[in-house]
């Protein structure tokens, strides 16, 4: 799920970096992948706290981590809050740290 995961984000940041695609076609990509994103954090974190084991490799204990907020707005322009999570395994933490930073950074 992982390399899904980054192949989609590096695939989004070629089509953001084309110059020959409209900038209408570009911000849908950004609202509509980052909606996408954020669902996939939240089930991932849903899934970790009902006592899911690690990732195979990761070696880590899960524990329940501190909640992040977020407010991206909506297409009428109001703020909606969002809620993001860390986890607690190394790996696991390392990558889903990459895919908000990702969501927050390129996508906003």
């Amino acid at each position: 799920m992982e390399s899904t995961v980054m192949v989609l984000m590096c695939q989004a940041c070629l089509y953001l970096k084309d110059p020959r695609l409209p900038s209408r076609d570009k911000q849908l990509l950004k609202r509509e992948l980052s909606t996408e994103l954020n669902s996939y954090l939240m089930a991932t974190y849903r899934y970790v706290r009902r006592g899911a084991p690690p990732s195979p490799g990761s070696g880590g204990h899960l524990s329940r981590s501190p909640v992040l907020q977020v407010s991206p707005k909506t297409p009428g322009g109001k703020a909606q809050s969002v809620k993001l999570y860390t986890f607690s395994t190394a790996k696991e933490q390392e990558f889903f740290r990459l895919v908000q930073q990702f969501v927050n950074g390129v996508l906003k």
